[in-house]
């Protein structure tokens, strides 16, 4: 659900909840995004080593570090219980973390998320 769609009290309460969470995912993608920067001297080899040691941040970052994060987040978005969302396939959860990433109201709130939402890469 969008948030431009709730009644105010409950955007209100919606608000203070994600907003710990959302930080603290930020700040690890954060972390991630710094070691995208290739260095001019890398070898091919090198540049493909960073590239898988990447993807497994992200994996990491999204199954472990920031998962609880990232399911109490949907779950209040949606207005669904957390076993909800865990119950359901990797593909609908990409799915919403993909159209909350086009909360144009919530990118307000959250300006870095937009930015945020151009730099995860598609591709894995």
């Amino acid at each position: 659900m969008k948030i431009s769609e709730m009644p105010l009290k409950k955007l209100r309460n919606i608000l203070l909840q994600i907003t710990p969470e959302i930080t603290a995912i930020l700040d690890d993608f954060t972390s991630i995004e710094g070691m995208r920067k290739k260095p001019d001297d890398i070898s091919v080899e090198e540049a493909a080593k960073l590239g898988v040691k990447i993807i497994k941040e992200y994996i990491n970052l999204f199954l472990t570090r920031q998962y609880e994060s990232i399911v109490m987040v949907l779950a209040a978005l949606y207005s669904v219980s957390i076993d909800e969302i865990e119950d359901k396939s990797l593909n609908e959860i990409i799915e919403m973390i993909e159209e909350t990433l086009q909360d144009k109201l919530l990118l307000r709130f959250f300006p870095s998320l937009g930015r945020l939402s151009r730099k995860i890469p598609s591709d894995i």
